[in-house]
C-alpha cells in the first residue's frame, strides 16, 4: 500500500482553493482613474486675457502646462515651481483648490500646501480656490474664464 507523503492533504487544497478565489477577487477589481472626458491629458496654456483690459498676453512659447487625471492637475513649466491641485469638473466649470507645491530636496519630494497665490499666477490662476467657466472643451481647444482671466489651451 502506497503511504501518504502530505501530513496535512486537506490543508493543501484548502489553501489552493483559498490563492485561487483571492487572485480572481484581485482581478475583478476596478481602479477608478476619473471619467473626465475632454478635459483628461495635456493641455498647453497658449494665452491669457486680462478681462478687465482686454490686453491679451501670448505664452505658448513658455512652456505652461496643465494636465488632468482623476480627481488630480499638474501644472508644470513656470519659473516658480511646478504645482499639483484638486480638481472638480461639472457642468461647465472647473473648479480647482487646495494647490500643492512639487518639491524635490536632496532626493526626497514633498508637496506643502501653497499659501501665496502668487506662485500660480503665470498659469493663469489668481487664488488658492477659483472657480472657472468653461467656454468650450472640444477636440484639442479648451477655454477657461475666471472672473480675472480668459485662459486657451491647446491640447498637446
Amino acid at each position: 500500500m502506497k503511504k501518504n507523503n502530505h501530513k496535512y492533504p486537506c490543508q493543501y487544497w484548502q489553501v489552493c482553493f483559498l490563492v485561487g478565489v483571492a487572485i480572481c477577487s484581485l482581478c475583478a477589481c476596478e481602479f477608478h482613474t476619473g471619467d473626465n472626458g475632454d478635459l483628461d491629458g495635456f493641455w498647453h496654456l497658449e494665452s491669457i486675457e486680462d478681462l478687465q483690459t482686454g490686453e491679451v498676453q501670448y505664452v505658448g512659447e513658455e512652456r505652461l502646462f496643465w494636465s488632468y487625471e482623476a480627481s488630480l492637475m499638474y501644472l508644470q513649466g513656470a519659473s516658480t515651481g511646478m504645482f499639483y491641485l484638486r480638481f472638480q469638473h461639472a457642468d461647465n466649470t472647473l473648479k480647482v483648490y487646495e494647490p500643492r507645491e512639487r518639491v524635490v530636496h536632496n532626493g526626497e519630494e514633498g508637496s506643502p500646501l501653497v499659501t501665496d497665490p502668487s506662485v500660480l499666477l503665470p498659469y493663469g490662476i489668481t487664488a488658492l480656490e477659483e472657480s472657472f467657466q468653461v467656454e468650450k472643451l472640444k477636440g484639442s481647444t479648451m477655454i477657461l474664464c475666471s472672473e480675472v482671466y480668459r485662459l486657451k489651451f491647446e491640447k498637446f
